[in-house]
Protein backbone atom coordinates (compact mmCIF):
# COMPACT_ATOMS: atom_id res chain seq x y z
CA UNK A 1 0.00 0.00 0.00
CA UNK A 2 2.94 2.23 1.00
CA UNK A 3 4.20 1.79 -2.44
CA UNK A 4 1.45 2.40 -4.55
CA UNK A 5 0.85 5.31 -2.55
CA UNK A 6 4.19 6.46 -3.65
CA UNK A 7 3.16 5.97 -7.15
CA UNK A 8 -0.33 7.32 -6.91
CA UNK A 9 0.27 11.11 -7.67
CA UNK A 10 -1.33 10.84 -11.13
CA UNK A 11 -4.62 8.42 -10.32
CA UNK A 12 -7.95 10.15 -9.81
CA UNK A 13 -8.15 11.23 -5.99
CA UNK A 14 -10.92 8.78 -5.36
CA UNK A 15 -8.11 6.34 -5.99
CA UNK A 16 -5.56 7.97 -3.98
CA UNK A 17 -8.26 8.61 -0.87
CA UNK A 18 -8.91 4.58 -1.06
CA UNK A 19 -5.09 3.60 -0.80
CA UNK A 20 -4.59 5.78 1.93
CA UNK A 21 -7.86 4.76 4.22
CA UNK A 22 -6.87 1.53 3.49
CA UNK A 23 -3.43 1.90 4.83
CA UNK A 24 -4.16 3.72 7.84
CA UNK A 25 -6.56 0.53 8.80
CA UNK A 26 -3.61 -1.54 8.33
CA UNK A 27 -1.41 0.34 10.77
CA UNK A 28 -4.17 0.30 13.29
CA UNK A 29 -2.41 -1.81 15.67
CA UNK A 30 1.36 -0.63 14.52
CA UNK A 31 2.09 3.14 14.49
CA UNK A 32 -0.99 5.18 15.80
CA UNK A 33 0.31 8.74 14.51
CA UNK A 34 0.65 7.47 11.04
CA UNK A 35 -2.57 5.36 11.41
CA UNK A 36 -4.30 9.16 12.10
CA UNK A 37 -2.66 10.76 9.18
CA UNK A 38 -3.18 8.36 6.81
CA UNK A 39 -6.64 8.92 7.84
CA UNK A 40 -7.36 12.59 7.91
CA UNK A 41 -5.16 12.56 4.21
CA UNK A 42 -8.14 10.02 2.85
CA UNK A 43 -10.54 11.99 4.06
CA UNK A 44 -9.38 15.19 2.69
CA UNK A 45 -8.66 13.56 -0.84
CA UNK A 46 -12.33 11.85 -0.26
CA UNK A 47 -14.06 15.48 0.05
CA UNK A 48 -11.87 17.02 -2.80
CA UNK A 49 -12.88 14.40 -4.69
CA UNK A 50 -16.56 15.32 -5.03
CA UNK A 51 -17.50 11.85 -5.15
CA UNK A 52 -20.43 10.80 -2.02
CA UNK A 53 -19.41 6.74 -3.03
CA UNK A 54 -15.76 7.38 -2.16
CA UNK A 55 -16.57 9.58 1.18
CA UNK A 56 -18.58 6.70 2.00
CA UNK A 57 -15.85 4.14 1.49
CA UNK A 58 -13.55 6.53 3.86
CA UNK A 59 -15.74 7.07 6.04
CA UNK A 60 -16.43 3.47 7.18
CA UNK A 61 -12.56 2.34 7.31
CA UNK A 62 -12.24 5.92 9.48
CA UNK A 63 -14.08 4.20 12.14
CA UNK A 64 -12.65 0.99 12.48
CA UNK A 65 -9.11 3.36 12.13
CA UNK A 66 -9.80 6.06 14.78
CA UNK A 67 -11.35 2.99 17.13
CA UNK A 68 -10.12 3.92 20.74
CA UNK A 69 -11.95 4.73 23.55
CA UNK A 70 -11.46 8.76 24.11
CA UNK A 71 -12.72 9.04 19.76
CA UNK A 72 -16.64 7.68 20.72
CA UNK A 73 -17.89 10.94 19.80
CA UNK A 74 -15.45 11.49 16.57
CA UNK A 75 -16.81 8.40 15.72
CA UNK A 76 -20.59 9.09 16.26
CA UNK A 77 -20.32 11.88 13.84
CA UNK A 78 -18.20 8.96 11.25
CA UNK A 79 -21.76 7.08 11.77
CA UNK A 80 -24.27 10.06 11.55
CA UNK A 81 -22.05 11.26 7.76
CA UNK A 82 -22.47 7.78 6.52
CA UNK A 83 -26.02 7.47 7.27
CA UNK A 84 -26.89 10.48 5.47
CA UNK A 85 -24.44 9.53 2.70
CA UNK A 86 -26.13 5.92 2.42
CA UNK A 87 -29.28 7.06 2.11
CA UNK A 88 -28.83 10.14 -0.82
CA UNK A 89 -26.72 6.67 -2.56
CA UNK A 90 -29.51 4.16 -1.22
CA UNK A 91 -26.18 2.10 -0.87
CA UNK A 92 -27.15 -1.02 1.19
CA UNK A 93 -23.53 -2.04 2.01
CA UNK A 94 -23.12 1.68 3.39
CA UNK A 95 -26.06 1.18 5.27
CA UNK A 96 -25.15 -2.04 6.53
CA UNK A 97 -21.76 -0.14 8.06
CA UNK A 98 -23.56 2.02 9.32
CA UNK A 99 -25.94 0.38 11.41
CA UNK A 100 -23.02 -2.73 12.78
CA UNK A 101 -20.96 0.23 13.09
CA UNK A 102 -23.51 2.15 15.20
CA UNK A 103 -24.27 -0.97 17.08
CA UNK A 104 -20.78 -1.38 18.47
CA UNK A 105 -20.75 2.64 19.36
CA UNK A 106 -24.32 2.07 21.31
CA UNK A 107 -22.74 -0.51 23.03
CA UNK A 108 -19.72 1.60 24.02
CA UNK A 109 -21.94 3.96 25.34
CA UNK A 110 -24.05 1.27 26.83
CA UNK A 111 -27.56 2.16 25.40
CA UNK A 112 -28.25 -1.15 24.86
CA UNK A 113 -32.04 -0.25 22.99
CA UNK A 114 -30.13 2.04 20.29
CA UNK A 115 -27.70 -0.51 19.88
CA UNK A 116 -30.82 -3.37 19.22
CA UNK A 117 -32.31 -1.59 17.14
CA UNK A 118 -29.11 -0.68 14.83
CA UNK A 119 -28.54 -4.51 15.24
CA UNK A 120 -32.04 -5.63 13.72
CA UNK A 121 -31.20 -2.88 10.53
CA UNK A 122 -27.49 -4.78 10.07
CA UNK A 123 -29.09 -7.79 10.01
CA UNK A 124 -31.89 -7.62 7.70
CA UNK A 125 -29.59 -5.75 5.44
CA UNK A 126 -26.87 -8.46 5.95
CA UNK A 127 -29.63 -11.49 5.39
CA UNK A 128 -31.04 -9.30 2.26
CA UNK A 129 -27.51 -9.40 0.39
CA UNK A 130 -26.30 -12.71 1.57
CA UNK A 131 -22.40 -11.71 1.83
CA UNK A 132 -21.00 -14.03 4.27
CA UNK A 133 -18.51 -10.97 5.54
CA UNK A 134 -21.49 -9.14 6.84
CA UNK A 135 -23.37 -11.37 7.70
CA UNK A 136 -20.73 -12.59 9.92
CA UNK A 137 -19.82 -8.77 11.25
CA UNK A 138 -23.78 -8.72 12.37
CA UNK A 139 -23.18 -12.39 14.42
CA UNK A 140 -19.83 -11.18 15.94
CA UNK A 141 -22.47 -7.98 17.05
CA UNK A 142 -25.23 -9.81 18.08
CA UNK A 143 -23.03 -12.26 20.39
CA UNK A 144 -21.92 -9.07 22.05
CA UNK A 145 -24.69 -7.81 22.38
CA UNK A 146 -25.68 -11.38 24.39
CA UNK A 147 -22.98 -11.12 26.12
CA UNK A 148 -23.66 -7.90 27.28
CA UNK A 149 -27.12 -8.61 28.56
CA UNK A 150 -26.30 -11.69 30.22
CA UNK A 151 -27.61 -14.39 27.61
CA UNK A 152 -24.40 -16.34 27.43
CA UNK A 153 -25.77 -19.54 25.93
CA UNK A 154 -27.52 -17.46 22.98
CA UNK A 155 -24.04 -15.94 22.52
CA UNK A 156 -22.39 -19.04 22.48
CA UNK A 157 -24.20 -20.06 19.27
CA UNK A 158 -24.11 -16.45 17.75
CA UNK A 159 -20.48 -16.76 18.13
CA UNK A 160 -20.08 -19.97 16.59
CA UNK A 161 -22.84 -18.80 13.70
CA UNK A 162 -20.07 -16.18 13.31
CA UNK A 163 -16.90 -18.49 13.41
CA UNK A 164 -18.42 -20.75 10.46
CA UNK A 165 -19.49 -17.37 8.01
CA UNK A 166 -15.82 -15.73 8.50
CA UNK A 167 -14.30 -19.16 7.55
CA UNK A 168 -16.77 -19.50 4.35
CA UNK A 169 -15.55 -16.14 3.62
CA UNK A 170 -11.99 -16.33 3.70
CA UNK A 171 -11.08 -14.03 6.72
CA UNK A 172 -7.50 -15.21 8.03
CA UNK A 173 -8.91 -14.11 11.72
CA UNK A 174 -11.92 -15.46 12.55
CA UNK A 175 -10.14 -18.39 14.93
CA UNK A 176 -8.71 -14.73 17.04
CA UNK A 177 -12.63 -13.22 16.93
CA UNK A 178 -13.95 -16.63 18.58
CA UNK A 179 -10.99 -16.84 20.71
CA UNK A 180 -11.98 -14.12 21.95
CA UNK A 181 -15.47 -14.12 22.38
CA UNK A 182 -15.12 -17.20 23.86
CA UNK A 183 -12.98 -16.20 26.70
CA UNK A 184 -15.39 -13.44 27.07
CA UNK A 185 -18.14 -15.93 27.86
CA UNK A 186 -16.49 -18.40 30.04
CA UNK A 187 -15.29 -15.13 32.05
CA UNK A 188 -18.85 -13.59 32.36
CA UNK A 189 -19.98 -17.40 33.26
CA UNK A 190 -16.71 -17.76 35.48
CA UNK A 191 -15.36 -20.78 34.13
CA UNK A 192 -12.05 -20.52 31.97
CA UNK A 193 -10.69 -23.70 32.20
CA UNK A 194 -11.06 -25.32 29.17
CA UNK A 195 -9.84 -22.10 27.07
CA UNK A 196 -6.06 -22.55 27.88
CA UNK A 197 -5.41 -23.77 24.49
CA UNK A 198 -7.17 -21.38 22.20
CA UNK A 199 -5.79 -18.56 24.23
CA UNK A 200 -2.07 -19.16 23.77
CA UNK A 201 -2.76 -20.60 20.26
CA UNK A 202 -4.43 -16.65 20.06
CA UNK A 203 -1.46 -14.97 22.01
CA UNK A 204 0.62 -16.78 19.22
CA UNK A 205 -1.18 -15.20 16.25
CA UNK A 206 -1.25 -12.13 17.33
CA UNK A 207 2.05 -11.17 19.02
CA UNK A 208 1.86 -7.35 18.54
CA UNK A 209 -1.45 -7.18 20.29
CA UNK A 210 -0.60 -6.93 24.37
CA UNK A 211 -4.47 -7.44 24.94
CA UNK A 212 -4.23 -11.20 24.18
CA UNK A 213 -1.09 -11.50 26.49
CA UNK A 214 -2.94 -9.55 29.12
CA UNK A 215 -6.17 -11.71 28.57
CA UNK A 216 -3.44 -14.65 29.08
CA UNK A 217 -1.87 -12.96 33.00
CA UNK A 218 -6.18 -13.17 33.62
CA UNK A 219 -7.09 -16.47 32.39
CA UNK A 220 -4.13 -17.69 34.83
CA UNK A 221 -5.15 -15.58 37.36
CA UNK A 222 -8.74 -17.01 37.31
CA UNK A 223 -7.09 -20.96 37.16
CA UNK A 224 -5.19 -20.28 40.09
CA UNK A 225 -1.96 -20.02 38.19
CA UNK A 226 -0.48 -17.01 39.98
CA UNK A 227 3.35 -17.87 39.33
CA UNK A 228 2.29 -18.13 35.20
CA UNK A 229 -0.04 -14.99 35.62
CA UNK A 230 3.06 -13.53 37.85
CA UNK A 231 5.58 -13.78 35.18
CA UNK A 232 3.45 -12.14 32.40
CA UNK A 233 2.41 -9.55 34.68
CA UNK A 234 6.32 -8.43 35.23
CA UNK A 235 6.93 -8.91 31.47
CA UNK A 236 4.16 -6.44 30.67
CA UNK A 237 5.17 -4.26 33.32
CA UNK A 238 8.66 -3.88 32.33
CA UNK A 239 7.20 -1.89 29.35
CA UNK A 240 5.54 0.20 32.03
CA UNK A 241 1.91 -0.26 30.47
CA UNK A 242 2.14 2.19 27.82
CA UNK A 243 -0.57 -0.09 25.48
CA UNK A 244 -0.73 1.12 21.93
CA UNK A 245 -3.91 3.22 21.37
CA UNK A 246 -5.97 0.61 19.72
CA UNK A 247 -9.18 -0.27 20.44
CA UNK A 248 -7.94 -2.87 22.79
CA UNK A 249 -6.20 -0.76 24.96
CA UNK A 250 -8.41 -0.21 27.93
CA UNK A 251 -9.33 -3.96 28.23
CA UNK A 252 -5.70 -4.65 27.92
CA UNK A 253 -5.11 -2.86 31.40
CA UNK A 254 -7.98 -4.09 33.05
CA UNK A 255 -6.83 -7.35 32.31
CA UNK A 256 -3.38 -6.54 33.68
CA UNK A 257 -5.36 -4.91 36.38
CA UNK A 258 -7.03 -8.15 37.37
CA UNK A 259 -3.81 -10.02 37.17
CA UNK A 260 -2.47 -7.75 39.46
CA UNK A 261 -5.44 -7.71 42.19
CA UNK A 262 -5.40 -11.10 42.17
CA UNK A 263 -1.98 -12.42 42.65
CA UNK A 264 -1.53 -9.53 45.27
CA UNK A 265 1.26 -7.46 43.15
CA UNK A 266 0.44 -4.02 45.10
CA UNK A 267 3.24 -2.27 42.99
CA UNK A 268 1.99 -3.20 39.74
CA UNK A 269 -1.70 -2.90 40.74
CA UNK A 270 -0.86 1.01 41.83
CA UNK A 271 0.90 1.27 38.78
CA UNK A 272 -2.29 0.03 35.94
CA UNK A 273 -4.40 1.77 38.20
CA UNK A 274 -2.75 5.21 37.75
CA UNK A 275 -3.08 3.89 34.16
CA UNK A 276 -6.88 2.99 33.88
CA UNK A 277 -8.13 5.67 36.15
CA UNK A 278 -8.46 8.15 33.45
CA UNK A 279 -10.97 5.45 31.72
CA UNK A 280 -13.27 5.66 35.09
CA UNK A 281 -16.94 5.16 33.98
CA UNK A 282 -16.88 3.63 30.65
CA UNK A 283 -16.98 0.68 29.57
CA UNK A 284 -14.35 -2.09 28.96
CA UNK A 285 -15.09 -2.49 25.47
CA UNK A 286 -12.53 -4.21 23.10
CA UNK A 287 -14.75 -4.30 19.66
CA UNK A 288 -16.15 -7.94 19.59
CA UNK A 289 -15.84 -8.43 23.56
CA UNK A 290 -16.79 -6.20 26.64
CA UNK A 291 -16.01 -6.67 29.83
CA UNK A 292 -18.40 -4.33 32.09
CA UNK A 293 -17.38 -1.31 33.78
CA UNK A 294 -13.81 0.15 34.18
CA UNK A 295 -15.24 0.69 37.59
CA UNK A 296 -15.04 -2.96 38.73
CA UNK A 297 -11.54 -3.14 37.79
CA UNK A 298 -10.58 0.09 39.48
CA UNK A 299 -12.18 -1.26 42.61
CA UNK A 300 -9.97 -4.62 42.78
CA UNK A 301 -7.26 -2.27 42.08
CA UNK A 302 -7.90 -0.10 44.77
CA UNK A 303 -8.65 -2.89 47.49
CA UNK A 304 -5.54 -4.53 46.47
CA UNK A 305 -3.51 -1.48 47.77
CA UNK A 306 -5.59 -0.83 50.54
CA UNK A 307 -7.57 2.33 49.51
CA UNK A 308 -11.37 1.14 50.63
CA UNK A 309 -12.85 4.32 50.24
CA UNK A 310 -11.77 4.77 47.13
CA UNK A 311 -12.29 0.90 46.33
CA UNK A 312 -16.04 1.47 47.65
CA UNK A 313 -16.65 4.21 45.42
CA UNK A 314 -15.54 2.44 41.72
CA UNK A 315 -17.16 -0.50 42.82
CA UNK A 316 -20.77 1.78 43.47
CA UNK A 317 -20.10 3.12 39.89
CA UNK A 318 -19.29 0.07 38.65
CA UNK A 319 -22.76 -1.55 40.10
CA UNK A 320 -24.94 1.30 38.81
CA UNK A 321 -23.08 0.91 35.28
CA UNK A 322 -24.26 -3.16 35.13
CA UNK A 323 -27.45 -2.64 36.15
CA UNK A 324 -28.09 0.15 33.23
CA UNK A 325 -27.11 -2.32 31.07
CA UNK A 326 -28.62 -5.36 32.68
CA UNK A 327 -25.70 -7.60 32.71
CA UNK A 328 -26.04 -9.86 35.50
CA UNK A 329 -23.08 -11.65 35.66
CA UNK A 330 -21.07 -8.54 35.40
CA UNK A 331 -22.86 -7.69 38.75
CA UNK A 332 -21.90 -10.77 40.16
CA UNK A 333 -19.12 -10.07 40.02
CA UNK A 334 -19.03 -6.62 41.43
CA UNK A 335 -20.76 -7.93 44.67
CA UNK A 336 -18.33 -10.42 45.31
CA UNK A 337 -15.49 -7.73 44.27
CA UNK A 338 -17.67 -5.75 47.63
CA UNK A 339 -17.63 -8.57 50.02
CA UNK A 340 -13.92 -9.31 49.21
CA UNK A 341 -13.68 -5.43 50.04
CA UNK A 342 -15.70 -5.63 53.38
CA UNK A 343 -13.17 -8.93 54.18
CA UNK A 344 -9.93 -6.56 54.06
CA UNK A 345 -11.41 -3.78 55.26
CA UNK A 346 -12.50 -5.88 58.51
CA UNK A 347 -8.94 -7.26 58.47
CA UNK A 348 -7.18 -3.96 58.62
CA UNK A 349 -9.63 -2.39 61.12
CA UNK A 350 -8.70 -5.47 63.25
CA UNK A 351 -4.61 -5.31 62.65
CA UNK A 352 -1.98 -3.69 64.22
CA UNK A 353 -2.41 0.41 63.76
CA UNK A 354 1.09 0.37 61.84
CA UNK A 355 -0.26 -2.59 58.74
CA UNK A 356 0.23 -1.19 55.42
CA UNK A 357 -3.35 -1.71 54.28
CA UNK A 358 -1.72 -3.29 51.23
CA UNK A 359 -0.38 -6.47 53.21
CA UNK A 360 -3.55 -7.36 54.78
CA UNK A 361 -3.84 -9.98 51.36
CA UNK A 362 -7.17 -11.99 50.38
Amino acid sequence: LAEAIDRSADLPLATQARLHAELGLELVFENTDRKLSEANVALDLARRSGSPETLGRVLALRYATLWTAHTLEERMQVIDDLDVIAAELNDRYLDFLASANGTMAMLEFGDIERAAARLERAERIADRLGEPRLRWFASVCRAKLEIITGQLDAADRSADCGAALARRAGRADYMSYRAAQAFCIGFHRGRVDDLADAVDAAVERNPAVPAFRALRITMNAELGRLDAAREELAELAGGGFLFPADFTQVVALCFSGHGAARTGEVAIARRVYDRLVVHEGRFADAGSTWYGAVDYFLGELATAFGDFDRAADHLDSAERLHGQVGSGPMSDRTRVAADELRRRRQSFDASPASTDPGDITS
